[in-house]
């Protein structure tokens, strides 16, 4: 069940003025974008980076919307002329945070758990998901990576208020936004999946990245919990904002993992294969259908998280072996014809190509790694130098192929990479995608491992689908 809004009911949240719309018409459904409006959607007109949503008003009536929320001042003349159901206010990206903040605050039934951190989050909100609507099917959770100004105030919105479950992940790229959307999501508890080298043209260094994840702690209530992982970089910069909040950190970790910290809550792994690991997690054994050690580490956080929520060991056991780990996009395993495709395609930044590096390393110890690799954005001025570095590394972690594509900071893998006198047919660049499957069909080969990544914005995920059209067909 969702709470109808009324018209006049929004108008007092916005501190706004209706106009041709009676004050009793309800509405249950928001968008932000004219071209997904069902009929009978109020339409806020957000300002993004690129495009502002006061052009597509007509757009958006014509497809269903049955109000429009828009900033004062901003519509044409001529569109006001043919008298359109508005709801007019100072600010609709401000309106959109009220309105979701108003709607959380009617969430009394169940409980909310807060996901952030520079990499792992959606794998962490996915696997928390996926563990909640076991003993609760009645769980909401973002979609995708819906997870940054605008897609937390819709996720938000898209909620009944019946769930047991609300799972919500946060992203920031500027310093601030994080408190912003914790104040809105009020966590009842939260989780910093780690502190790495993610949005660095905004936040500049990963201390910057700890201050601003730690604006998590901002919509919680004194006294809650937060977890982190005991290998967490700057520890002590969160550990100073979670008392400034007065909230519990504490933390979790393998007992193999290198730490910087004693966790509160440890695990001992008893096997581990690539297709299925074993471990002790507080007395009970677990059995994951996964055995990469990224995974594995999100999932021991959620497991402490849901455990610290009162769910029953012996029910998160179960619960684990039952658990899908396809996660389209993210680090998502794929048998086609001989070789074994690692889809990680979603995003990248330098902490989790490392991550992701070291982690396949350990997989298949004895098997080729040929990496496909798009550029990382958001890293400022000094991207060309982190991918410079990141070709070395690549040489060093003994890495067969290196074939990096795109018109941009990518050619700098390669410069790295023969920076370490790594031979010249080992690494190549293009910016051509029909290129660039060719020169992968030249050099792989039975039983190789084959990742591919970059971030969003060099949608490398257009190399795994050329290969399914020039007639490599997915096997599993």
């Amino acid at each position: 069940m969702k709470h109808p809004y009324s018209a006049s009911e929004l108008c007092e949240i916005f501190s706004g003025e209706f106009h041709h719309l009676p004050e009793d018409q309800k509405f249950t459904e928001f968008s932000i974008d004219s071209r997904s409006i069902k009929t009978g959607d109020l339409f806020f007109c957000i300002r993004g980076e690129s495009t502002d949503g006061h052009l597509y008003v007509n757009q958006a009536l014509e497809n269903g919307a049955h109000g429009i929320i828009a900033e004062i001042g901003k519509l044409k003349p001529e569109f006001l002329a043919s008298r359109p159901p508005l709801i007019l206010v100072q600010d609709p990206n401000q309106a959109l945070l009220d309105l979701s903040a108003d709607y959380r605050n009617r969430f009394t039934k169940g409980r909310v758990l807060g996901i952030t951190g520079s990499n792992g989050k959606t794998s962490s909100k996915e696997i928390a998901a996926g563990l909640c609507r076991f003993f609760a099917p009645e769980t909401h959770a973002t979609a995708g990576n819906f997870n940054n100004y605008f897609g937390v105030p819709l996720t938000i919105l898209a909620a009944t208020l019946e769930e047991a479950w609300w799972v919500i992940e946060m992203g920031t790229n500027q310093f601030g936004e994080l408190e912003t959307l914790s104040k809105v999501v009020r966590p009842h508890m939260g989780m910093i999946t780690n502190i790495g080298e993610s949005h660095l043209e905004f936040l500049k260094n990963t201390e910057g990245v700890a201050r601003e994840k730690s604006g998590l702690f901002a919509g919680m209530t004194p006294g809650s919990i937060a977890l982190i992982p005991a290998t967490l970089l700057h520890h002590d910069i969160v550990a100073e904002y979670a008392a400034r909040y007065q909230i519990r950190l504490l933390s979790y970790g393998f007992s193999h993992w290198e730490m910087s910290m004693t966790p509160d809550y440890k695990a001992e792994l008893l096997s581990v294969s690539p297709s299925q690991s074993e471990f002790d997690f507080l007395g009970q054994t677990f059995t994951a259908f996964q055995g990469n050690p990224l995974l594995l580490g999100n999932l021991l956080g959620v497991l402490t998280l849901l455990y610290l929520n009162n769910v029953a060991l012996e029910m998160l056991s179960e619960a684990t072996r039952s658990l899908s780990w396809s996660i389209k996009g993210r680090m998502h395993f794929q048998e086609i014809h001989s070789f074994l495709l690692v889809d990680d395609t979603y995003n990248a930044n330098p902490t989790s190509f490392e991550s992701v590096l070291r982690s396949l390393k350990q997989i298949y110890p004895s098997r080729r790694l040929i990496l496909v690799v798009g550029a990382m954005a958001e890293l400022g001025p000094r991207s060309p130098d982190f991918h410079f570095q990141l070709g070395r590394q690549m040489r060093t972690e003994q890495v067969s192929h290196l074939l990096a594509f795109g018109d941009n900071d990518s050619r700098y893998y390669v410069e790295g990479w023969h920076e370490m006198k790594g031979s010249s047919e080992g690494a190549f660049h293009t910016a051509d995608l029909e290129t660039l499957v060719s020169r992968f069909h030249d050099v792989v080969m039975p039983n190789d491992v084959v990742l591919v990544k970059g971030s969003r914005s060099a949608k490398m995920e257009r190399f795994v689908t050329a290969l399914q059209e020039a007639g490599v067909q997915e096997n599993s």
